[in-house]
C-alpha cells in the first residue's frame, strides 16, 4: 500500500470513528428522564445523666439549732426537645419515706430539694416519694441542675462520717 492510500485509509477510519462517536453521543442526549431519591434519618430521643456529690457547708453539729445545708449537681444532656423527668430515690438507708445517712448503727435524717433547702422535696414518682423534676431539653448541650440538701438539726448521734447513695434516674 502506498503512502497516499495509507493516509487516505487512515483519514477515512478516523472520520468513521469520529462520526460514530458523534452518533453515539447524539443518541444518548436524545432524551432524558428524572426522578427523586428519598433520604431519611430517624432521630431518637436519648439522654445521659451524671452527678456531682453534695458538699455541705461546714460540719454537722448535734448541738446546733439550724439544719446543715449543702448543694450537689445533676448534669443531663438530651436530644433537643426531649421531655423528661428526673427522679431521685430515697437512698440506701431510707426508712419509710425518710432519707438517712449512715455511720455504723447510727443515722442522720436528711432531705434533698429541687429549689432551695427546705423547699420542694426532690423525690421519685416510682417510689411514691413525690414528684421528680420535669426537664425539657432546649438543645443537646449538657445542663446542670442544682440539688439542695439539708440535714435535720439537733439529732443525737456520735462523731463520725455519715454517708448515703441516692440513685438519680432520667425518664424519657
Amino acid at each position: 500500500m502506498t503512502n497516499a492510500r495509507r493516509t487516505l485509509a487512515t483519514a477515512a477510519a478516523v472520520t468513521l470513528i469520529v462520526a460514530g462517536v458523534g452518533l453515539f453521543t447524539t443518541a444518548r442526549a436524545a432524551g432524558s428522564a428524572n426522578t427523586t431519591l428519598g433520604v431519611a434519618a430517624t432521630v431518637k430521643v436519648n439522654c445521659s445523666i451524671s452527678t456531682v456529690a453534695v458538699a455541705f457547708i461546714g460540719q454537722y453539729d448535734p448541738l446546733a439549732v439550724s439544719d446543715l445545708t449543702g448543694q450537689g449537681t445533676i448534669k443531663v444532656a438530651c436530644t433537643k426537645g426531649a421531655v423528661t423527668r428526673i427522679d431521685l430515690d430515697l437512698g440506701l438507708w431510707k426508712t419509710g419515706s425518710a432519707r438517712r445517712l449512715k455511720n455504723g448503727a447510727e443515722y442522720l435524717t436528711y432531705e434533698l430539694f429541687s429549689d432551695a433547702p427546705g423547699g420542694t422535696v426532690w423525690g421519685s414518682t416510682a417510689d411514691g416519694t413525690g414528684a421528680g423534676v420535669a426537664y425539657t431539653a432546649g438543645s443537646k448541650a449538657e445542663t446542670s441542675l442544682p440539688v439542695f440538701a439539708s440535714v435535720t438539726a439537733a439529732q443525737d448521734v456520735s462523731a463520725g462520717t455519715f454517708n448515703d447513695t441516692v440513685a438519680a434516674t432520667i425518664n424519657f
